[in-house]
């Protein structure tokens, strides 16, 4: 029986605060790893918001690098700073364009994993469902919004996978440190 065929697609901004609220970093190498035991993967798919400029950047930088080299797609938005009188705005989404891989990539994949906890992914996801897709939602409590848990057909608590993730042979060389979000300063 063959292996259904999945795609990761990680809210990487999403997952940094998870990772910080259960306190230890996912090792992204491990994660592919982890989950081709499971399923055939067709693509690992990774949205963040750079800011310009900064050490910070440039560390962030350096890290979707080794991502892209360990077979990740990488998309991602430069950070907006907007003036608005005496405050000053952050922009950075890249919901839409999470969206628009799910949506071109659909053909590709039996099973659709979201690694984020943004309830402005519910309607993306029945949509997907409704055109035959598997939805598996990975996020913890206290960070997903009770409508993704609702819309997926599998929610797993991304605190049950800490011990699998960390013990999992990865398939990144040794010479290639391990693939952890630089912490933000």
């Amino acid at each position: 029986m063959r292996k259904k065929v999945a795609a990761l697609f990680i809210d990487a901004e999403n997952l940094y605060y998870i990772q910080r609220g259960l306190g230890w970093q996912i090792d992204f190498a491990k994660l592919t790893s982890f989950f081709e035991t499971h399923f055939e993967i067709y693509n690992s798919f990774v949205y963040t918001v750079v800011s310009k400029d900064s050490e910070e950047a440039k560390e962030k930088l350096q890290f979707l690098d080794g991502l892209s080299f360990a077979g990740y797609t990488v998309r991602k938005k430069m950070l907006k700073v907007i003036k608005a009188g005496d405050k000053t705005i952050k922009k950075g989404n890249v919901d839409i364009e999470l969206v628009v891989d799910i949506f071109n990539t659909k053909d590709l994949y039996d099973v659709a994993i979201l690694f984020s906890g943004d309830g402005d992914f519910e309607r993306a996801m029945e949509l997907l469902r409704s055109n035959g897709k598997e939805i598996f939602v990975i996020s913890t409590r206290g960070y997903v919004a009770k409508e993704l848990i609702n819309v997926a057909d599998k929610y797993v608590d991304l605190a049950t996978l800490r011990k699998d993730l960390e013990y999992i042979p990865t398939k990144v060389k040794s010479k290639v440190p391990p693939l952890v979000m630089p912490e933000r300063k």
